[in-house]
């Protein structure tokens, strides 16, 4: 189910989508073995389901709420301005682990 949403900045309508994996050619659950399953994220838990061979997390707020799901792995790429017009955009990405 892709599920749209819109956002409201500075006046302007932003549309949102949920992030779907399947659509993604670089993103990949993460698995047992990464080493973010062991170490996970400052403050959350987490865990492996050998299962599915996929690490899950675990993540309770200050106020009682709380979050939990699995990890994923993809690879951001963004566009660099460096120096003065005309030089072109500098390309850079980066992989990111979120859950």
């Amino acid at each position: 189910m892709l599920r749209i949403l819109l956002v409201v900045f500075c006046g302007v309508q932003i549309e949102l989508n949920f992030f779907d994996t399947v659509g993604s050619s670089t993103a990949a659950l993460v698995s047992c073995t990464d080493p973010i399953c062991t170490t996970g994220v400052q403050g959350a838990s987490a865990e492996c389901s050998t299962r599915a061979n996929q690490c899950s997390y675990s993540f309770k707020y200050g106020d009682g709420s709380g979050t939990s799901g699995y990890y994923v792995s993809d690879a951001l790429y963004f566009n660099l301005i460096v120096g003065q017009p005309p030089l072109p955009p500098v390309n850079s990405s980066a992989t990111v682990v979120f859950g």
